[in-house]
């Protein structure tokens, strides 16, 4: 489970509104896709922390971990909502220091999982955010139902056409899907920089799943 650093701030002091998906946003050219998960537990105060769900975090997070940089304002990721969780609803949250994020409240009695979209801004770049909610009787820190770190797929060079996007340490190859001949899975083309990185739409009719015990061997 993994504990983003968002401030406490009381819903009195708050402004808050329900958030809306918007098809506008959705619809934009996206850099990266990161895959998320979150704990929460389905008979909770609306001000807990267990209720949080952030998109800008996830992304500010990982661009820290690539420029080892722990100082980046969370003020300058702007989270817009594109697609709502089915089994409960979001609140939209400013803090007080410029934070944006969501309160979850799930369904009563609805245990399980849930899902939202996000698309995320940073500098001109756009990071598409799929977070997974996991309803539970009881978040334990002994059990974690959500891998420790994010999936994350660049999908293009730069959404303004100059690589100013990359990061050491980050991988600068480009990945697309498309639809492949034959029993083909995957293909590659081009070296480097310049590499570009094809998967299958169907995974040769097998499918594309997550799976988040990848040294079990039992998926």
């Amino acid at each position: 489970m993994i504990f983003l650093d968002v401030p406490y701030v009381s819903p009195q002091e708050t402004p808050m509104i329900v958030a809306a998906a918007t098809d506008a946003v959705g619809k934009q050219p996206v850099d990266y896709l990161i895959r998320s998960c979150t704990e929460t537990e389905h008979d909770l105060k609306p001000d807990n922390a267990l209720r949080g769900v952030h998109p800008a975090g996830e992304v500010r997070n990982y661009i820290q971990r690539l420029q080892q940089n722990n100082v980046l304002d969370i003020a300058e990721f702007k989270p817009t909502l594109l697609q709502g969780p089915r089994q409960g609803s979001l609140e939209y949250i400013v803090g007080n220091d410029g934070s944006m994020f969501y309160a979850y409240d799930p369904k009563p009695g609805f245990l399980g999982k849930d899902k939202a979209v996000f698309m995320v801004e940073y500098r001109g770049l756009r990071f598409k955010v799929s977070i997974d909610i996991h309803v539970l009787e009881i978040v334990s820190s002994h059990v974690d139902t959500c891998p420790s770190r994010p999936i994350v797929i660049k999908l293009r060079k730069s959404s303004q056409g100059n690589g100013s996007d990359l990061w050491p340490g980050e991988l600068s190859a480009g990945v697309r899907v498309a639809d492949l001949d034959n029993a083909t899975l995957a293909q590659t083309i081009g070296t480097g920089t310049n590499a570009q990185i094809t998967l299958d739409t169907i995974a040769s009719g097998h499918g594309w799943f997550i799976d988040y015990t990848p040294y079990l061997n039992a998926s």
